[in-house]
Formats: C-alpha cells, structure tokens, sequence
C-alpha cells in the first residue's frame, strides 16, 4: 500500500471515529467542535487524494478549527449543563489523542523521507495541524474530566496559543 493510500485510510478511520463520538456526547458544544474536527479529516482526506494523483498543485484550505473551538468553548461557559457530560466519554477522547499523536507522527516522518518539495510541505502542514487537533482534544479530556472548573478557569484561551 502506498504512503498516500495509506494516509488516506488513516484521515478515513478518524473521520469516522469523529462521528462516532459526535454521536456519543450528549453535550451540544463537544458535538460541534467534534463535527469540526470530522471536516478536518475530510479536509486531509481531498488533500492526500490529490497528492496520490500527482496534482500538480495541490493545497492546504485555510485551518480555522482553533477559533472555532475556542468560539465554542466560550459559549459553553455560559450554557454548561454538567448533566451533559459522562466520564465514560473520557476513554474515548483519550483514544483521539493517541490518534492524532500518531498521525502527527506519521506525518513528521513522510515529511522527512519525501524528495517532493511541494509533497514535503504538505506533509509539515497536516502533521501541524494533527498537532492543534491534539491540543483540542487536550483541551476536551481536560474538560471532561472537570467541566466546571475548567470553564471557570478559562483554560481553553490557552488552545493554540503554544503552536
């Protein structure tokens, strides 16, 4: 299987396991914030496949999942039901993580063995921003874990600032 084959599966299977936690989570915000991070993969997903098909230019649409998460989150603070939230949920955004961990890796690594310049770069960018998904989904166990206390803290102004 081919490294943009490859890829395309993993953008795929996180896609899908996007969904499935949107579907999952009974709180409105997480819901939105998780059906934007499926967009991402898509995103990743129609970049790849162009690459695969030697496209001549293919390109990187502007990333705005931070200001949204952040927008999100912001509205959160002042409708938060903590009847929304199941600590069940927190395996599973843990596993998210480790998906984008190992994406962002796996990106990292392409990056460095490809000899296309134009296939480098794109590379660099979706391991980027596999790395704000990261912090995201960081941002989400965080307030998962203590949702009250982490809106009153104000930490998801902390999301993107340290990319």
């Amino acid at each position: 299987m081919n490294i943009y084959v490859y890829a395309m599966k993993m953008e795929k299977e996180g896609e899908n396991f996007y969904k499935e936690l949107a579907e999952k989570t009974n709180n409105p915000g997480l819901k939105k914030i998780l059906t934007f991070l499926v967009k991402e993969e898509v995103k990743h997903y129609n970049v790849l496949a162009k690459m695969s098909e030697n496209d001549p230019n293919p390109f990187m649409p502007e990333e705005t999942v931070f200001d949204d998460a952040k927008t999100i989150f912001s509205e959160m603070k002042d409708t938060l039901n903590l009847d929304d939230f199941e600590k069940s949920e927190l395996s599973f955004y843990e596993k998210a993580r480790e998906i984008e961990k190992k994406s962002y890796d796996f990106y990292t690594q392409k990056a460095g063995e490809t000899t296309h310049e134009r296939h480098k770069h794109l590379f660099h960018s979706i391991a980027s921003e596999e790395k704000k998904h990261m912090q995201i989904i960081e941002g989400i166990i965080e307030f998962v874990s203590n949702p009250s206390q982490w809106l009153e803290n104000a930490e998801w102004n902390n999301i993107g600032k340290y990319d």
